[in-house]
């Protein structure tokens, strides 16, 4: 007898799955200059299951243990992460302004306390597109 039906994905951290090559992106049927990684998955048995899933929750739950059913913290305090974002948010509109291009090496005067704080938000903007 079907209970439910779940997610699983191919774990590709635990299974040491690298990028082998780039190929082109198509829009519309047409190559686009923009690259993609081409990924080598490796045949492993780790899988991660979607115990988060809206329709099957109850019966899920049911079947996991305990101990796995705890989320564990990413972070060991969120307003150090906060704080630390507000303050690269605010680089990041003060180098624009200013002109100037940012500096990686050196850290922030204004910032020195949640320097040790990993950057959050150290993504390149995405692009914009001009509607015609």
């Amino acid at each position: 007898e079907i209970v439910c039906i779940v997610n699983i994905q191919h774990d590709c951290v635990k299974s040491l799955c690298t990028d082998t090559s780039q190929c082109r992106i198509c829009q519309e049927r047409n190559e686009t200059a923009r690259m993609k990684s081409v990924i080598q998955h490796k045949s492993s048995p780790f899988y991660l299951l979607n115990a988060y899933s809206i329709h099957n929750y109850t019966q899920i739950r049911s079947v996991i243990p305990p101990s796995l059913r705890k989320t564990p913290p990413r972070v060991n305090s969120a307003a150090e992460v906060h704080l630390a974002a507000a303050c690269q948010i605010r680089e990041k509109k003060a180098v624009k302004k200013s002109g100037e291009t940012p500096d990686t090496e050196l850290s922030s005067t204004l910032c020195d306390d949640t320097a040790r704080v990993p950057a959050v938000f150290n993504r390149p903007a995405p692009k914009r597109t001009k509607k015609p």
